[in-house]
């Protein structure tokens, strides 16, 4: 019987075939490079990042032409020739690189300073599969972690999310990784992002349309998903006897045993069986952050147990301590809001949407905090639990304010005001 799948905490997500259809890459990008290259250099040719990027291609070139690279394309020098026959010494070069389909460093860098053009002017937008965004709102709204490792560069990478033709969708990254961490094809290169980002493999989730990237993966102990969009290459076929098929089908066998889902929608890793993602398989953030609440609650059970033993006058009078006590920490909380809404009004601070929403649903809570003890729910809400929902919010905004909150806290021992980091 096979192991439970263990809760993952990051996805890690290719982008060609995963989750941009393959055809933007060679159909729209590449193309739009071979097409506008020497009209691009023409018209930056002077300016110090178009003279950078050039200069790292040609010590590229350099290197390939001394190690006897098959059809290497020499450029030449600036110094000595006209500028004309220099950029269209620097055109033929990335003509056969692309040819090829080379991924190195320069080249890379190249394309992604063209396309930074071409995004940034409207020329060219992201093409994202409509399933992506609703998938990277789930996966937020669960806690999890999201990143990116593709074979293009990560400013390209970058570039594609924030011009995409679904918007800005940069929000939903935590980092983006490309093949300076390493090819995609090695185990290593698993193995340092798994390190950089601090977690356990295991509670990696990566999704990418290539197997062998998958394999390599697998061999870092990364769970793992195929996918299988309209347009990518067939893959190996489940069935004995090898060959690859279109079919339809939920897992693959690799050379190493390994069963591998494969996807066709990222909808599936929410309703397939084979991803432990379900709230009663894992953790969220949210329930992270009511951990503390939960503990609460079970000393307030043994608090109003102890309660009705004391009587009810004792009762009466606790009451009213804690309610006071409860409307003074509510106050705070409110206080807080209003507070670094205003700092933000005024550009003392500059909160990300995440901190502003957080900090706007703080303020609503507050305001509506109960003012009276109700005791049917009917009539009103438990001022308990809107208290213990007033301080899950908060520790949201706390994280989502980052240096801006460093050490803000709600201490009503110390009878000071609370030093705010702006």
């Amino acid at each position: 019987m096979a192991a439970e799948p263990q809760p993952y905490t990051t996805v890690i997500l290719d982008i060609e075939g995963t989750t941009t259809p393959i055809t933007f890459v060679h159909d729209v990008l590449f193309p739009y490079v071979k097409d506008h290259l020497q009209g691009f250099l023409a018209d930056h040719w002077e300016e110090s990042e178009c003279v950078s990027k050039v200069h790292a291609l040609r010590e590229q070139a350099d290197k390939d032409v001394a190690g006897g690279l098959d059809g290497a394309v020499p450029i030449l020098a600036t110094e000595g020739a006209p500028a004309e026959q220099v950029r269209q010494s620097v055109v033929d070069n990335v003509r056969w690189q692309m040819s090829i389909d080379r991924k190195i460093g320069p080249l890379k860098a190249l394309q992604g300073y063209m396309w930074r053009s071409a995004f940034e002017s409207g020329q060219i937008q992201g093409a994202i599969y409509d399933d992506v965004v609703p998938a990277l709102d789930k996966w937020t709204a669960q806690g999890v972690d999201i990143y990116i490792y593709s074979s293009g560069s990560v400013e390209a990478q970058k570039l594609l999310f924030e011009w995409s033709e679904k918007g800005d969708l940069l929000k939903y990254f935590k980092g983006h990784f490309d093949t300076g961490v390493g090819l995609k094809i090695e185990r290593e290169s698993y193995e340092k992002i798994a390190q950089t980002i601090g977690r356990d493999p295991a509670t990696l989730l990566f999704i990418s349309d290539n197997v062998k990237e998958i394999a390599a993966a697998i061999s870092a102990n990364y769970q793992v998903a195929i996918a299988h969009r309209p347009g990518n290459a067939p893959l190996p076929s489940p069935a004995p006897g090898g060959g690859t098929v279109e079919a339809d089908f939920d897992s693959i066998t690799l050379p190493d045993a390994h069963d591998v889902p494969v996807i066709r929608s990222f909808a599936e890793v929410f309703t397939r069986a084979a991803f432990a993602t379900s709230a009663g398989q894992r953790f969220k953030v949210d329930d992270l952050i009511h951990l503390e609440t939960m503990f609460e609650e079970l000393g307030r059970e043994d608090g109003l147990r102890d309660g009705v033993h004391a009587g009810h006058v004792e009762g009466r009078v606790a009451g009213t301590e804690a309610g006071f006590a409860m409307g003074q920490e509510a106050g705070f909380y409110g206080g807080v809001a209003d507070t670094y809404l205003k700092a933000a009004e005024m550009g003392l601070i500059t909160p990300s949407d995440r901190g502003l929403k957080a900090l706007q649903s703080l303020r609503v809570q507050a305001k509506e905090f109960p003012r009276q003890n109700y005791t049917n729910p009917d009539e009103g809400p438990d001022p308990t639990v809107a208290l213990d929902k007033l301080r899950a919010r908060f520790k949201v905004v706390v994280s989502a304010l980052g240096p801006d909150a460093l050490n803000l806290r709600y201490k009503p021992e110390d009878g000071v005001r609370q030093p705010m980091n702006f």
